[in-house]
């Protein structure tokens, strides 16, 4: 039994012409194609793509999401859908048009049994299909594969898509209210999209969702380059650029910003720490909306724990081979173990709040910590900074840990 994701697409309209809102743009790639990823990234293994008329345009986006790996079909009838959907896969059905954030799907699919996810019956919604006096159709539905074989005798002018949808109400499917993860409650995304002025604000929206959340990341993090990324971040979906490549430029910025702090040069070495705290940012902003999984995405958190370790042991050096003293290097390892045992080890229970939520430990506020030192020229003082920064850390978590009884 398998996960089938069944997207909607290029249906007919009053006046019999296509309507392909899945080609249009949503997180630098195509409607289907974000569909598609975020599906994936929730844990579906197997596509469906229902379409009433394939065009050269629907097909082309099929094609690259098989390049890209993805089991993909394309079904024009019912009888094709049949013989993609096995009766015990579990199918995944996203609605022709709609937007939803990784976090919405994920707990939909969580529903053991069948389920419609639906919002509250409101003028704000008034775009999403209405269930009852009380409820409209989120656009997500979990749906045993066998509910697709039920149809088969329906009229060939009715809509495939409500068709499912009020087969499963019939027989009262249970109800999944997500009204308490969209706005004003929330910040989830959920859009139901009919052209492209619907979409001006969307990409905006998930960069906000995907913003640091608190206690994720240190104050540089969360409120300097969340709001860089929702700035620069719809330019760069715009141009197609993929997380991927600026999670590669910060790692190469990181590994010439070790060089230069070796050969005692800790000023260049700091500008370059400063460009690629950003890049590294952005990069995962991007990369977790788009849904990349190359293992240079995937692994960028490791990665960078392993490029901030090399930055202070390379400062270190650098700082003994200027006669600084072998202090630096005792600092230096005080530093590295304090910093890993907390990140990796006894990472924080929960959000923080006040100091704690601005002083965790990061790469990139230990960068920026270096800025006034690196202006009264005193580097020798830095590796003491951020050993009595992570001891009290460190002392602090400690005593917040729960005692074992």
């Amino acid at each position: 039994m398998g996960l089938i994701a069944l997207l909607a697409a290029c249906r007919e309209t009053d006046d019999d012409v296509p309507r392909l809102c899945a080609a249009m743009p949503v997180g630098g790639r195509t409607l289907l194609e974000y569909q598609a990823y975020v599906a994936r990234g929730a844990g579906a293994d197997g596509f469906v793509v229902y379409a009433e008329r394939a065009t050269p345009e629907l097909r082309h986006m099929i094609e690259r999401l098989v390049h890209a790996g993805f089991r993909i079909k394309l079904a024009q009838s019912v009888l094709e859908m049949i013989d993609h959907i096995h009766p015990t896969d579990r199918l995944l059905m996203i609605a022709d048009g709609v937007v939803a954030s990784a976090d919405i799907v994920e707990r939909t699919i969580a529903c053991p049994d069948e389920a419609i996810a639906t919002i509250a019956d409101i003028p704000a919604n008034i775009a999403f299909e209405r269930l009852d006096g009380k409820a409209r159709w989120a656009g997500l539905a979990v749906l045993e594969g066998g509910r697709v074989a039920a149809i088969r005798s329906m009229p060939e002018d009715w809509d495939v898509q409500s068709t499912l949808l009020r087969s499963a109400v019939q027989i009262g499917t249970a109800q999944l209210p997500i009204d308490d993860m969209i706005a004003p409650a929330g910040d989830s995304v959920l859009d139901q999209v009919e052209d492209l002025e619907a979409l001006a604000d969307v990409d905006q929206r998930l960069l906000h969702r995907h913003r640091f959340e608190p206690g994720k990341g240190d104050w540089v993090e969360r409120h300097l380059f969340g709001p860089l990324g929702r700035l620069v971040g719809p330019v760069l979906f715009r141009y197609g650029i993929a997380g991927t490549w600026l999670e590669l430029g910060a790692i190469v910025f990181h590994l010439l910003a070790i060089g230069l702090f070796l050969q005692s040069r800790p000023i260049l070495g700091l500008l370059l720490l400063l460009v690629a705290g950003p890049l590294h940012a952005l990069g995962q902003m991007l990369g977790a909306i788009r849904g990349e999984r190359s293992p240079i995405f995937q692994q960028a958190a490791a990665t960078r724990a392993v490029l901030d370790v090399g930055v202070i042991l390379a400062l270190a050096w650098g700082l003994f081979a200027a006669g600084a003293g072998w202090g630096q290097l005792v600092l230096a390892a005080w530093v590295v173990q304090h910093g890993l045992y907390l990140i990796f080890i006894a990472p924080p229970a929960g959000s923080q709040t006040g100091w704690r939520a601005i002083w965790q430990p990061g790469g990139d506020i230990m960068t920026w910590a270096m800025i006034p030192f690196a202006f009264l020229g005193q580097w020798a003082w830095v590796l003491g900074l951020l050993a009595v920064w992570l001891t009290l850390v460190f002392a602090d978590r400690m005593w917040r840990a729960p005692r074992q009884k």
